[in-house]
């Protein structure tokens, strides 16, 4: 997880209510980092994704809309921050191709835990 603050909380979707938008100048705590379209740009077929990030003290994800997260560049980090978030983007990338799918076609046998 990685620490950030908020620089830029404008253009908030009118589908968000503002119990869960966030705050400029609030700092909150990155969990997660994946590439997301905009919902306005899905049609699109030149959609080109953005870096998206989900925050442990706002839940978007539990309003069950288009939207699952924020941008990226809604937040500034410090130096030390910043490459905590470089390794975050990495974790979440391999997480992010990691197949359930395949494990379980590779599962041999099951076993007790």
């Amino acid at each position: 997880m990685v620490k950030a603050i908020c620089i830029d909380a404008k253009n908030k979707p009118f589908e968000v209510p503002m119990t869960h938008w966030i705050n400029e100048g609030s700092k909150y705590t990155i969990k997660h980092v994946y590439n997301m379209i905009p919902p306005k740009d899905m049609e699109h077929k030149q959609a080109r994704p953005m870096m998206g990030v989900t925050l442990m003290e706002v839940n978007i994800e539990s309003l069950n809309i288009v939207y699952k997260g924020y941008k990226i560049e809604r937040f500034g980090f410090n130096k030390e921050n910043l490459e905590a978030l470089i390794e975050l983007i990495k974790v979440c990338t391999e997480l992010n191709d990691f197949d359930p799918m395949k494990l379980i076609e590779e599962q041999v046998e099951l076993v007790d835990i």
